[in-house]
């Protein structure tokens, strides 16, 4: 069983891959952020409102970057920061187990020059 950390991550990363949040300023404009995968050591809650279940993460870790220059399609790998606010939810126990949900408020993604 993860952390409450690792479940920010695990919900952080998923959504990347979904194309909700993939906005991405890059030397040639803007790209879309299409896959990422957070290292471990550098994830860590940043901020926290538990009243509220709101959490600020900030994070590192291996993006791939999907853009079109000169009407060509380009994909490249890049350090990415993330910071992200994500709201948590736990809900009842249910046969030994609570139900735990996780929305993405926010998430920025920057270069990690």
């Amino acid at each position: 069983m993860g952390t409450l950390l690792d479940v920010i991550k695990d919900a952080i990363e998923e959504e990347v891959r979904s194309g909700e949040w993939n906005g991405v300023k890059i030397d040639s404009g803007e790209g879309a952020l299409i896959d990422v995968q957070i290292t471990e050591s550098e994830f860590d809650r940043e901020d926290s409102d538990p009243d509220n279940d709101r959490y600020v993460v900030k994070a590192k870790g291996d993006g791939t970057i999907f853009s079109i220059e000169d009407d060509e399609e380009q994909q490249e790998s890049a350090d990415v920061l993330i910071t992200a606010t994500v709201e948590v939810s736990v809900g009842p126990k249910k046969n030994g187990v609570r139900e735990i949900e996780i929305v993405i408020e926010s998430l920025n993604v920057e270069l990690d020059s």
